[in-house]
Formats: structure tokens, sequence, C-alpha cells
């Protein structure tokens, strides 16, 4: 019922308040992960912490390896119970200096990070990305490099671990950041809502309230 929330709590003990930090949820747990993000000032943050919505509590992981660089505004997909991280900033503000491009998994069972190596997209923070169950592939859309946005669209092969470029032909897909997206069952869809030209200046008059769909099969 949307027309009742409830506060669960107004700070969580060891849990630093921060933001730019994708939520996650397990298929078949129903834990919530979250990893990164950035505090008030803006400087990055590594920790990883579950959620479990049974319990209303928040415990961080002990993980193994890596971790991953201190990042937030990234995007993250859980499958074959692992966490899949990609992309991200270092500061603030994004810049060709503080936008990252590198991939992490962690292993849900092991809790262990590693880095997954190959080429990919170009470093970027605030795209979108999805799960595409059917192709077993984290697809992402778009994103910024300060005040280079992208329009393109590329997917992880889960099962070979290397990033394709899937960006349509017709070239119609808008440029943007910030922007959400999720995957719907039926059809197989990616759905778009929203976002902006330059991530830099909020008051962009590039602001989007258009909605794309796009066939993952």
């Amino acid at each position: 019922d949307l027309n009742t929330w409830t506060r669960e709590a107004e700070a969580i003990e060891g849990l630093a308040e921060r933001q730019g930090v994708p939520l996650v949820m397990h298929p078949e747990s129903g834990l919530v992960y979250a990893h990164g993000g950035a505090n008030r000032q803006g400087s990055p943050l590594n920790e990883t912490w579950t959620y479990d919505p049974a319990t209303s509590q928040w415990q961080q992981l002990q993980t193994n390896g890596g971790p991953p660089p201190a990042r937030g505004v990234h995007v993250s997909v859980i499958a074959n119970n692992t966490l899949y991280v990609f992309g991200g900033q270092t500061a603030l503000q994004p810049s060709p200096q503080t936008v990252r491009g590198d991939t992490w998994a962690l292993d849900l069972l092991t809790l262990t990070w590693r880095q997954i190596p190959g080429a990919g997209p170009s470093a970027r923070a605030a795209s979108a990305a999805v799960y595409d169950q059917t192709g077993d592939r984290m697809v992402i859309y778009g994103g910024t490099a300060g005040q280079q946005p992208f329009r393109d669209v590329w997917a992880l092969d889960l099962q070979t671990e290397t990033w394709a470029d899937v960006t349509p032909a017709d070239g119609l897909l808008p440029i943007r950041a910030n922007h959400t997206a999720v995957r719907l069952d039926r059809g197989n869809l990616m759905v778009v809502y929203g976002g902006i030209v330059d991530l830099t200046d909020p008051r962009s008059p590039q602001i989007y309230q258009d909605v794309w769909v796009g066939q993952l099969e």
C-alpha cells in the first residue's frame, strides 16, 4: 500500500550518510545490496552493505579481494549470485579526471571481489543499467564524463565477461545522464525515463521527461 510509508530509521549505526549509491535486490534472498556512494562533501566510499527487509536490519559485509576503488553515481546489477559494478565518479562533480571505466564483480557466496579485465565502455558516471535475464547480460545506456554525455548502449556478457557495443544504428537515442531504467519481464524490455544533458548544470533546460523502451532480445 503506497499510501502508507514508514521511516525505518533516522540513522543507521556505522552506515554513513551517502548519496549516489545504487540499491539492487537479490532475486532469491530478498536482500538489498548497497555498494559505494559519496558523503556530504562528495568524498567517495567503497563499503558494501545489505538491508534485510524482513528484519529491517543493515549489515556491513566484510569482503575479500579488491575492494574496488571508492566511487559514487555508478551502476550495479545482481545476477548469478554476483554483484556487478561499473563506472562511477570519485568526486562530487563528474569530469574526465574523476570518472571511472572499470568493471568489478563481488561473489555473494564467498564475498570476494575481482576486477573484470578487458575493454568496455569509456569511463563515465550517471549511467542506467538493467540485468537482461534472457541474454544473461548487464546492459547500460548513456552516462557522462562531465560535459561529455553519451548516447551509447553497451552489454556485458556475464558468461564470457566481455563487453559489446550494442548501440542502435539508427542514431535516434538521445544523449543523457542521471536517468533511470528498469527491465520488464513482459517482452524483455528496458524502459528508460528522464535524465539530463549537462550534469554539471542542474538548471540545464535539457532535462528530459520522455520515456524510451528498448527490446533487449
